[in-house]
């Protein structure tokens, strides 16, 4: 081989050896960029975590709409940042934009589909804006997957029925549980099958909850009330008078059993309930016992009751609003004025003390006194056909038969049948 064809074949060899080979070193570029993007990447972690961090001095200072910002910015260095999602979502519930508080949950569950407590909060939510069978299919997917153990705080699902009879639902805090979640899935699947009008299902899985939490007053509490949808009136008493002798205090059991004793006339129930509990009673316990002493006619001993309730809780304005109610059943009309004053004092925003102090003043012939107080009532509580009623009735005192006219047809239009014959009686002529 000539010289010239070794120099051109060493030459041409030396171009396709790696350069690291000859001792020079590689580009550096690639290796930069990656470094960079490991410092931005913890750069942004650094800088979320110091605004997760202000978040949280925020909420221990109850400034959670400050708090909210911060976390938002946070998110938005580090979209995949549970521990901020999940403040913001808390924070969110705490100001009551649950739907903003649902879609954090939402994408914390996307992130991770088995964080079990994120999963739950977010079925309680969707009870709490009345998306039942969304939070069914939640609830049971928790059921039909591995619990595991939770350190959570929530919320306990409870009932009570209103004065017109309806439902309404509370949530109370019951603090970090460790192995309640089981009963208290069944407990809201109960709950949402009572929203659903399915009753049956609603007493299986209440029956589920209290056979794991077997001296739970709430628990026994909502299956009263769903006996009480199935017909089963005795059944529901005995539910609602078990979760009394487990809490004497509880309220919604109190409220519950109270309407049910009244609108089914079984007094008896109620004072042997009531003798059971602690002798001294708390003053809800007493306001009730009291409320039923007063249906019985037994006013003096529903006023005692009352008495002894104002001694635990003199700012109490419905012990004053009742007690004022059996001294005008004993037609002492100046100490239940001075009663429904109280009581109005306490509570400006009490509808039923200003249509019983009108009625004082009624029977006391201080008709616009009176008349003022019904307006009161009716600016609170604009349908309530007794108050136009007895509107209708000072009007006709003060001999103003139109307003009368029109205060008794209104009475009529929301459902008052009596006003109809003084209308016949007064209006025939306008």
């Amino acid at each position: 081989m000539s010289y010239y064809m070794i120099l051109l074949f060493s030459w041409v060899f030396i171009g396709i050896m790696p350069l690291a080979v000859l001792g020079q070193e590689a580009p550096p570029d690639t290796l930069i960029e990656s470094e960079v993007a490991t410092l931005a990447e913890r750069s942004r972690m650094a800088q979320a975590r110091a605004y997760y961090r202000q978040a949280e001095r925020y909420e221990r200072n109850d400034a959670f709409a400050e708090a909210i910002v911060v976390l938002n910015q946070a998110i938005a260095l580090k979209h995949d940042f549970k521990e901020a999602l999940r403040l913001r979502a808390r924070l969110h519930q705490r100001k009551a934009s649950f739907t903003k508080a649902l879609t954090d949950y939402q994408s914390l569950l996307f992130l991770d589909p088995a964080l079990v407590e994120i999963r739950f909060e977010k079925a309680q939510l969707l009870y709490r804006l009345n998306r039942y069978e969304a939070a069914i299919a939640d609830f049971k997917f928790l059921l039909e997957h591995d619990l595991g153990e939770t350190t959570t705080v929530y919320f306990r699902g409870n009932t009570q029925a209103n004065v017109d009879g309806n439902t309404s639902f509370s949530a109370t805090s019951i603090g970090t549980i460790q192995s309640g979640m089981k009963a208290d899935i069944w407990n809201f699947l109960g709950l949402s099958y009572l929203a659903l009008e399915d009753y049956k299902k609603a007493v299986l899985y209440f029956e589920l909850a209290l056979s794991h939490q077997q001296e739970d007053a709430t628990i026994y509490n909502n299956l009263g009330l769903a006996s009480e949808h199935l017909g089963d009136t005795l059944v529901a008493i005995d539910y609602y008078r078990q979760a009394l002798l487990i809490q004497p205090d509880h309220a919604d059991a109190l409220q519950n059993f109270s309407f049910l004793i009244r609108k089914s006339d079984n007094l008896d129930v109620a004072q042997t309930t009531f003798a059971q509990l602690n002798e001294e009673g708390s003053s809800a316990t007493l306001l009730h016992q009291g409320m039923m002493l007063h249906q019985a006619d037994q006013f003096q001993q529903a006023i005692a009751a009352y008495n002894k309730g104002l001694r635990q809780s003199p700012q109490d304005a419905d012990l004053y609003l009742q007690r004022g109610f059996s001294y005008e059943k004993l037609h002492q009309f100046q100490r239940a004025l001075t009663d429904y004053t109280q009581a109005l004092t306490l509570n400006p925003t009490l509808e039923k003390g200003y249509l019983n102090r009108g009625n004082i003043y009624y029977k006391l012939k201080k008709f616009d006194t009176a008349e003022r107080d019904y307006l009161t009532a009716l600016q609170l509580t604009p349908d309530n056909s007794k108050t136009h009623y007895n509107l209708g009735l000072v009007y006709h005192r003060k001999k103003q038969i139109v307003e009368a006219c029109q205060a008794l047809e209104r009475a009529v239009a929301l459902g008052y049948k009596p006003a109809q014959e003084i209308i016949n009686k007064i209006c025939s002529s306008q």
